[in-house]
């Protein structure tokens, strides 16, 4: 319907102070909207908030608004009626008794589009809840549904919505939403070399009040590139805009990555990682509708999982077990810019991360140069080093004769057996031991995995995990996660 991105960088600057004044009912426009919307339509509070702050957008509450757009026909009122509904609402103003800038009736036409041409519309916004998000929700439903406007104003009609709209005429306070979100975004894929892609979008907080945000671009390496942080006098209650926030412009060709970064006052969040390229090709991106972030752990920027963009969040169990190994070069990713957590480890890779522990801290097994080796283990693979350095210091003996099976799943009770005879063989004390009989499964453990399992236990390289049945389990059998391996050797380490 409308694409005018001018209009919404307008109604930013302008002030409450200024809001039209309905005469014939001695109250502000604002407040006529907001009792028709809550009484005539029964909406709730926090629909009738996303729909106020879509109007400061559309005319900021001046029901005389009348301009030219973008399609070359004239929009106008409340909503800026386009074309073919702005003549339908000159003419049912006109049937019922209306002028045309009245602002009753404009809302009287708006109920009759609801109730007819707009029923999809209407059934969204009487879908709502009744809280913040929900005021949220109903900016972003209204300006896409009803509006049908361009994206690049859904941050300024959420900022509005809940920064003005829902605190002084719904009455509504901040949630308990944990996290911090953004809203209508555009990712870049690509930016032709020498072209400008500028960023747009909101990030929202809904449990507390932001205190800055910011936008880095960094190139492969990890170095910062560019960006820019709004601090907290730039910032009004639960919601920065990304509005022309940056450009990325004259950024020489290469591989990069940029990170939304936000902090609240409950603590540091990222809201979004995202690769990107400079070339010769067209530039292309995408825009995210909602993407939620996690709270950053305490290495902040330095974090190396922001490398991934699979890492789990600072607040997953396994987030600062995976930290270490990554920071000690201990894992590697999988492929690029995947760290894969919930993937299986296999032997081949265990094996290959206890070289490097070796290696860092300097363990010297003896390595002895015996042949042999293991027909299913080829020259030249990634493993092969790794795995004829784990046989010539007599940590594995394979799973038959002249077998390793180097790609399939390690299972829990192998990784016990592995790390128990890298230990002893590094000349570690291996004599502690402890009670299986705590965990459910006990039964499970092969005889001869048991001995490493019940050292395991003691040094609390294995912890167990609950089960349904209210206890722990060993889970013997099962394959390991990455992420599990991972808390494993941090632990041992």
């Amino acid at each position: 319907m409308k694409k005018r991105f001018a209009a919404a960088i307008i109604a930013l600057i302008i002030t409450f102070a200024a809001v039209p004044v309905n005469a014939a009912e001695g109250k502000s426009v604002q407040q006529t909207v907001y009792d028709y919307l809550t009484g005539e339509l029964a909406l709730c509070p926090a629909a009738a908030a996303g729909i106020m702050g879509n109007i400061m957008i559309e005319c900021s509450f001046d029901p005389s608004t009348e301009a030219m757009d973008t399609n070359g026909l004239y929009s106008f009122g409340l909503m800026m009626w386009n074309g073919p509904r702005y003549e339908r609402l000159k003419n049912w103003c006109t049937d019922n008794g209306y002028q045309k800038e009245d602002p009753l009736g404009q809302l009287g036409y708006l109920k009759w589009e609801l109730e007819h041409s707009e029923t999809g519309s209407y059934d969204a916004m009487k879908s709502i809840p009744n809280t913040i998000e929900g005021a949220a929700r109903a900016a972003i439903l209204w300006a896409s549904e009803f509006e049908r406007c361009t994206e690049t104003s859904y941050g300024l009609r959420i900022y509005y919505a809940l920064n003005n709209f829902w605190p002084n005429y719904a009455g509504g306070t901040v949630s308990n939403t944990p996290g911090i979100y953004g809203y209508y975004y555009n990712v870049p894929d690509n930016i032709k070399y020498g072209e400008p892609l500028t960023m747009y979008g909101a990030v929202v907080s809904y449990s507390s009040k932001l205190r800055s945000l910011t936008v880095g671009v960094y190139d492969s390496s990890g170095t910062l590139i560019t960006g820019r942080t709004l601090d907290q006098s730039e910032l009004v209650g639960n919601i920065g805009v990304i509005d022309r926030f940056i450009v990325f412009n004259k950024i020489p060709r290469g591989s990069y990555y940029y990170t939304i970064t936000a902090v609240n006052e409950s603590g540091d969040y990222i809201v979004d990682r995202h690769e990107f390229t400079v070339s010769d090709s067209p530039t292309q991106s995408h825009l995210i509708p909602e993407s939620r972030g996690g709270v950053i752990c305490e290495l902040g920027a330095s974090c190396p999982g922001l490398a991934f963009r699979d890492m789990p969040p600072a607040t997953n169990w396994a987030h600062s077990y995976l930290d270490r190994m990554l920071t000690d070069g201990l894992i590697l990713g999988v492929a690029k810019n995947s760290i894969d957590p919930d993937g299986d480890m296999t032997r081949a890779m265990l094996v290959t991360v206890l070289r490097r522990i070796s290696d860092k801290y300097s363990l010297n097994l003896p390595v002895d140069s015996r042949d042999g080796g293991f027909n299913d283990v080829p020259d030249g693979k990634w493993y092969t080093e790794d795995i004829m350095w784990a046989y010539r210091a007599d940590l594995i003996d394979g799973t038959a004769p002249g077998i390793f099976e180097p790609e399939r799943s390690i299972t829990r009770e192998e990784i016990a057996t592995l790390i128990y005879r890298f230990a002893e063989k590094s000349g570690l004390d291996v004599m502690s031991r402890g009670d299986l009989n705590g965990f459910t499964d006990s039964a499970d453990v092969g005889d001869w995995a048991l001995e490493a399992v019940s050292w395991a236990v003691s040094r609390g390289i294995i912890a167990g995990s609950s089960n349904l049945s209210g206890g722990l389990s060993i889970e013997p059998k099962r394959s390991a996660t990455r992420s599990e391996v991972a808390a494993m050797l941090s632990r041992f380490i």
